[in-house]
């Protein structure tokens, strides 16, 4: 809704509070993605990443599972409801069946969110760690390094890619990511 000012401004403030990640910061983004959608009920990415900023709160410890995920799920829900094609959404619903244990449910809908957007950062992310845990390190590395391609300068995802591979136990590399992490981005 690039006509909806208040839509827009909340939007914006939702991904630079996202961005930093702190609990606080999520926090505020959950409000400002919120304030979005009641600005504009047919806005789908700001439906997304709320569903992700209380993903995001959960593991924050900010909000119980049966707080965070039933409201994520119906946020995920209103999303798919307007766009049914929704690469956020879809990742989103990933992340919520990785939290709920349902990996096989949150592989397919990762890969459902990179099919119809390659370049869907969360998506990749949040893949890589799925795979990680599940002791499929290769794979991480993969989608991280995809898509710190896709994002080259993004200091989050260099930091995901020195964790990915710490887990495939490639400690020199992961050692010269962060490295080079902290050159980019002393924080």
């Amino acid at each position: 809704p690039l006509d909806n000012a208040v839509a827009m401004q909340a939007y914006a403030l939702g991904q630079t509070r996202l961005g930093r990640g702190g609990r606080a910061d999520v926090e505020e983004a959950a409000d400002a993605f919120r304030s979005a959608t009641q600005a504009a009920p047919d806005f789908v990415f700001a439906y997304a990443k709320w569903a992700e900023a209380l993903l995001s709160l959960y593991r924050h410890n900010a909000l119980r599972a049966d707080e965070a995920l039933p409201l994520a799920q119906n946020v995920i829900s209103t999303a798919l409801s307007l766009d049914d094609r929704s690469a956020e959404a879809y990742a989103a619903l990933g992340d919520l069946y990785a939290e709920r244990h349902n990996f096989e449910q949150s592989e397919r809908h990762f890969r459902r969110a990179l099919e119809l957007n390659p370049s869907c950062e969360y998506a990749r992310i949040r893949y890589a760690m799925l795979l990680a845990g599940r002791g499929r390190v290769d794979e991480a590395v993969e989608q991280v390094d995809q898509a710190q391609k896709l994002n080259p300068r993004s200091s989050l995802l260099r930091g995901y890619l020195g964790a990915t591979l710490h887990y495939a136990h490639r400690f020199d590399d992961a050692a010269r990511t962060y490295e080079t992490l902290l050159r980019l981005d002393s924080q």
